[in-house]
């Protein structure tokens, strides 16, 4: 049986390893498969809403790295392209490497293999989403919203007050921005909310409930 990982606690999925979720990125414009609870916790909490990030791959990547080994293929967990920093490729592991393992030992060649292609290499582990894991459950209706919402057409009319109303009150509460759109649906008024928070236009403060009314917003 496999062994539980901590993520798998946080998304109640029950195991790490065999869990496939499908979703619509709208950072990226397209449906992404992701491997593992841990896989997912990775993609909500350092990518998918992380507005410095302009566009990724993530599951199994592969990338012939060494002109002195041309065969020879590295498997990323993701690789993702920052607007105004240097590509990262990163993996993530149950645990981190211990001394002396293959792990460690490959782990140390894509570093220096990052060095010489002038990116940054970075390592996670489960310890590294403990911090942020009242955020992983929030975060992933905020996702499954933006994914079951995607073919949905938003109203001129709703976009030009939201902006209105961003705009002239620079921050507030979920409550405030939906009183100003009840001429519309609830539900695609929300929509548009997460999207202006994937997309970076606003920062959202929020507890375990990223759809409470009183969520603080902040235009960036």
């Amino acid at each position: 049986m496999p062994k539980k990982s901590k993520t798998a606690a946080f998304t109640n999925r029950g195991f790490a390893f065999g869990n496939i979720w499908k979703f619509y990125s709208y950072k990226a414009k397209r449906v992404i498969a992701l491997r593992s609870d841990r896989q997912l916790a990775h993609w909500l909490l350092n990518i998918e809403f992380n507005s410095s990030i302009k566009d990724f791959e993530i599951g199994i990547v592969e990338r012939a790295l060494d002109d002195l080994k041309p065969q020879k293929t590295y498997i990323f967990s993701a690789v993702v392209f920052p607007a105004l920093a240097p590509v990262e490729w990163h993996d993530i592991f149950l645990q981190m490497p211990q001394a002396d393992s293959c792990h460690r030992n490959e782990c140390e060649e894509k570093r220096l293999l990052a060095l010489k292609h002038k990116t940054i290499y970075r390592v996670f582990d489960d310890e590294s989403y403990i911090p942020f894991k009242e955020r992983i459950f929030p975060l992933l209706r905020v996702s499954t919203l933006l994914s079951g919402g995607r073919d949905i057409d938003i109203p001129l009319q709703l976009v030009e007050k939201s902006h209105s109303h961003i705009n002239e009150h620079q921050s507030g509460c979920l409550r405030d921005f939906l009183s100003a759109l009840k001429a519309y649906n609830t539900t695609t008024s929300l929509l548009y909310f997460s999207q202006l928070f994937s997309s970076g236009i606003i920062q959202v403060e929020f507890g375990d409930e990223f759809f409470h009314m009183k969520t603080k917003w902040i235009k960036v």
